[in-house]
C-alpha cells in the first residue's frame, strides 16, 4: 500500500535507507475523491493493523479531514482507530508524534 503522504521518524540522513519500517511512521495523510469509502475502511485498518499512530483522510468531496488516532485492539481482536474526529474548513487540527504536538 502506497499512501498519498507519509512523514517519518528521523533524520534527513534516515531518508537514504531503501526500506522503511511501518515504525518509523508517524502520519499518514491519504486524499480522497472517490475512494473515500477504501480509504476509510480497508486503508485505515490496514495501517491501524501495522501501528501507524495517526491517520488524516482528506475528503476532497466535503471538504473536511477525518482524524484517525490512537490504534488499539477490539472486542473482536481486529486492530481499529480508538479515536477519532471530523475537522472542517477553518478548523484548526493538532498533529500529535509521541504524545507531544508538533504540528496545526
Amino acid at each position: 500500500v502506497m499512501p498519498d503522504v507519509a512523514v517519518v521518524k528521523g533524520s534527513l540522513a534516515d531518508t537514504r535507507r531503501p526500506h522503511r519500517m511501518a515504525q518509523d511512521v508517524a502520519l499518514i495523510v491519504e486524499i480522497a475523491q472517490q475512494s473515500l469509502w477504501f480509504d476509510r475502511s480497508r486503508r485505515a485498518e490496514l495501517y491501524a493493523a501495522f501501528g501507524v499512530p495517526e491517520v488524516w483522510l482528506v475528503d476532497l468531496v466535503h471538504r473536511q479531514v477525518e482524524i484517525f488516532r490512537a490504534p488499539a485492539v477490539a472486542e473482536d481482536g481486529s486492530v481499529r482507530y480508538h479515536e477519532a474526529y471530523l475537522a472542517t474548513l477553518g478548523m484548526n487540527v493538532l498533529w500529535y508524534l509521541d504524545g507531544k504536538v508538533c504540528g496545526e
